[in-house]
């Protein structure tokens, strides 16, 4: 059973919450999770539970969120009740901004890591500096990079580099050093496809697949994108990212005027290759969307956070021979009077 520490701003332990009707905890890859609380109201815990404090699993003190909401209703009939809800900790990247106009030119997960070191940990102006933000052990990603930002929050400049590579985040708890860190995550291929990890297989065969929801949705779709930089008119500076031709081309345009060479500053090379990365952003947000979330049986074959992992790639089978080796996107997990669900749902590559 799923049980919680309740956490002051400064990391510290205030109490236990384990006195609770139901708890809702869903997990997300390429962005940050929520969760929702419905505890049975008492004066002692409303007199302690406030609105920005963590809630940190207890089965896995890592795993974070931060309270945002706090209703209370009372019922002669039905009693008293408690609901908290509030999103991961992963959400503490959209409290911050790419302050000023930074381009990055080198290591791509050190340009992740800088993101978030430049406006949450090291900033130039100290009030934007977050004292409890740091830094988990890089991955190894290796790539080379050239991109600029201005304006955006640093949650949407992280994931725009970090999803089009398959690549997910979170923050983590460290409760003894008081720290919440970013870290990047990488899915483990666990399919077919590879020899190197056990499989794992959801698929009524194996009696561990309840229920699926399939669907294959192309409306949005763009595979050539125009990006157009500063200027005006016909002399504004554009590059094409992408090929097709004939009805298999899906066109784009990409408004990147916020992209700059400051006077000059950025040559003309690294300005247009700015100008790609947007365009390759914008068209990662428009591919067919391929979707598959099913409902799996949580105690037989395979068990959330033990086999496998938010970010892994898994083979699903449903009933009809539908096969598909998509990646772990999201899980909600579920505990109640009834007990314990686990509902993953996949995507496609």
């Amino acid at each position: 059973m799923m049980e919680f520490y309740l956490l002051d701003a400064s990391l510290n332990i205030i109490t236990i919450i384990d006195n609770y009707k139901s708890a809702i905890w869903t997990s997300r890859y390429f962005k940050p999770g929520d969760f929702e609380l419905y505890i049975p109201a008492n004066a002692e815990l409303l007199q302690t539970i406030e609105r920005g404090q963590i809630i940190v699993r207890t089965d896995n003190v890592t795993a974070g969120a931060f309270i945002e909401s706090i209703k209370v209703d009372t019922d002669a009939e039905d009693g008293n009740y408690i609901t908290i809800k509030g999103k991961s900790l992963a959400s503490i990247l959209a409290r911050r901004i790419v302050w000023t106009q930074t381009t990055y030119n080198g290591d791509f997960e050190k340009t992740v890591r800088c993101l978030v070191a430049d406006n949450m940990i090291e900033p130039d102006d100290a009030d934007r500096t977050i004292s409890v933000v740091g830094l988990a052990d890089p991955i190894g990603y290796s790539e080379l990079i050239k991109v600029q930002f201005t304006g955006d929050t640093v949650e949407k400049a992280v994931q725009s580099l970090l999803e089009p590579r398959k690549l997910g985040y979170d923050v983590f708890v460290d409760i003894e050093h008081k720290k919440l860190n970013f870290g990047i995550l990488q899915g483990v291929d666990r399919s077919y496809n590879q020899q190197a990890n056990p499989w794992i297989i959801f698929s009524p065969e194996y009696d561990n697949l309840i229920s699926t929801s399939y669907s294959n949705d192309d409306s949005k779709y763009s595979n050539v994108a125009q990006v157009a930089g500063e200027g005006q008119g016909i002399g504004r500076k554009k590059t094409v990212v992408g090929s097709a031709e004939g009805l298999s081309r899906y066109e784009l345009f990409v408004d990147a005027r916020n992209q700059s060479t400051n006077s000059g500053e950025i040559d003309e090379t690294t300005y247009l290759a700015n100008l790609a990365t947007k365009g390759a952003e914008k068209l990662a947000e428009r591919v067919t969307v391929e979707k598959i979330s099913s409902n799996v049986a949580p105690n037989i074959g395979h068990k959330f956070g033990e086999d496998y992992f938010l970010g892994d790639v898994v083979e699903v089978i449903n009933e009809y021979g539908l096969q598909m080796t998509p990646r772990v996107t999201e899980v909600t997990e579920c505990q109640d009077d009834t007990g314990y669900t686990c509902i993953p749902k996949f995507a496609a590559d």
